[in-house]
């Protein structure tokens, strides 16, 4: 036995990492609900940049004498120069405001997180139980981050002078989205323990 067969045999040695082919495998043959639960965090992500990018969480109504309109990050006023963007720390910085910059933050940092975790779990690169349960709780804490952060936005509108607009609404659906990911991530872990061991993932 060669020097090198014989400390791959080793219980200190390494384990193999699997092939390029053989992770393609596994991604293929992954289950409908994973899929759909890529799927879900995929439009989960893009709504989420999308929405909490954008100076469009509310605009103003007719009421307003001019027409303006805000985000979380920043503010935008018709003063002659149609599309001038003003830091939102000038305007509007408060309380309410810091906590759902916050959690928007960390609402992305979730959408780009628990993707990872699926794809660690179906490559079962570590403990594929310990990594399918953090999978699902960062999708949780994910869908909790937008929730609350709408939730707080959303009861924090100045007056009848605004009124909740579209990044605010993708923001929103991304919360959604990503409740449903969390429920399909719940039912596959349920499912794939309640298989028998012989049935393939």
């Amino acid at each position: 036995m060669s020097v090198r067969n014989a400390w791959s045999s080793h219980p200190l040695a390494a384990p193999r990492r699997a092939p390029v082919h053989e992770s393609l495998t596994m991604c293929k043959n992954a289950s409908w609900s994973t899929r759909l639960s890529v799927g879900g965090m995929a439009l989960g992500f893009l709504l989420q940049i999308i929405g909490v990018s954008m100076p469009h969480w509310c605009d103003s109504t007719e009421l307003q004498t001019k027409r303006g309109n805000f985000g979380l990050w920043k503010s935008c006023e018709d003063i002659g120069r149609p599309g001038e963007h003003v830091p939102i720390c000038q305007f509007s910085l408060n309380v309410q405001i810091i906590s759902v910059q916050i959690l928007g933050v960390l609402a992305v940092l979730g959408t780009v997180t628990t993707p990872c975790l699926v794809l660690a779990a179906i490559l079962k690169v570590e403990d594929k139980c310990r990594t399918s349960v953090l999978s699902i709780l960062s999708a949780l804490g994910t869908a909790s981050f937008i929730i609350i952060g709408v939730t707080v936005f959303g009861l924090e509108v100045p007056d009848e002078n605004w009124r909740l607009s579209w990044a605010f609404g993708l923001s929103a659906a991304a919360g959604v989205v990503y409740v449903g990911v969390f429920v399909t991530l719940t039912w596959t872990v349920i499912r794939r323990r309640s298989a028998p061991s012989s049935v393939a993932d």
